[in-house]
């Protein structure tokens, strides 16, 4: 997705774009397709999502449910919480995931025909380098081991490389951590 509303639509632009070139496109009006709570922004730090939340209609509790990778590589670990709300227009809750690598998670609240579906993701740890002068023999990465301290940013997650290096060999990681609110769902 794109770092601003402008880069969004030009996206969504070109994607509708592309798909009239081999057919048309319908739409089909469906009522109430509006969460009556849902997210207007959130972060991800040190285990913890914290979301500000709408909440149209005063729902005095919403569900989150999502499904946790905590390594690039591990499998999908389910969570299910039912979360108090005031009742406000505009309420920030926090909810603690542990760490984690990607989530893919939901909010609904018990007055509300639609959930809000977000995904949120970290960067991914990779490695470069030139075959004919390094040699791998392991390259993993394990889940975040150690809590982090007050006042610092931890780079989550362990990556560990094992092998022969006669040159040069990068191991990087982006440190972003992106929250994605689908503005739109094409079904194919």
């Amino acid at each position: 997705m794109g770092g601003s509303v402008s880069q969004v639509a030009n996206i969504a632009n070109h994607i509708l774009d592309s798909f009239t070139t081999d057919k048309p496109l319908r739409s089909h009006k469906v009522n109430q397709r509006v969460p009556s709570v849902f997210v207007e922004k959130g972060s991800y730090t040190n285990g913890k999502i914290t979301l500000n939340i709408i909440n149209k209609f005063g729902a005095n509790y919403l569900t989150f449910t999502g499904n946790i990778r905590k390594t690039e590589l591990s499998s999908e670990e389910n969570m299910i919480k039912t979360v108090s709300l005031t009742g406000a227009y505009k309420e920030q809750i926090t909810i603690d995931t542990g760490y984690l690598f990607d989530i893919g998670f939901s909010i609904t609240a018990a007055n509300s025909s639609q959930l809000d579906a977000l995904y949120l993701a970290d960067g991914p740890w990779g490695i470069d380098y030139l075959e004919q002068g390094v040699q791998i023999d392991t390259f993993t990465v394990t889940a975040q081991d150690k809590e982090t301290q007050e006042n610092n940013y931890a780079i989550e997650r362990n990556a560990t490389v094992q092998g022969t290096v006669k040159e040069t060999i990068n191991l990087f990681r982006n440190t972003r951590n992106i929250l994605v609110n689908p503005i739109f769902i094409i079904f194919l």
